[in-house]
């Protein structure tokens, strides 16, 4: 079983965003590998895969519009791309 980390920085704020939700995915959309929020420390911990990971391209994804709308950020002139 492998283990992944990351650590996510609300810089808006300049704190870490606890709360993000995230899914690591493989690039082919076949499946999520392993979903889950951040801590109160802005970490992805226990970010354990379920089973070994096959060869291939995985993307990390990172619920950032639904953590700053839920945070009450105006993301209109922020730069982020918003998927509906």
């Amino acid at each position: 079983m492998g283990q992944l980390t990351t650590h996510v920085l609300d810089t808006a704020s300049g704190q870490p965003a606890g709360g993000m939700a995230w899914t690591l995915r493989r690039a082919d959309e076949s499946g999520a590998a392993a979903s889950g929020r951040t801590n109160a420390m802005g970490a992805t911990t226990g970010l354990y895969l379920r089973e070994p990971p096959s060869s291939g391209t995985y993307e990390l994804v990172f619920f950032a519009g639904d953590y700053f709308r839920d945070s009450g950020t105006d993301l209109r002139n922020r730069g982020f791309w918003i998927r509906s």
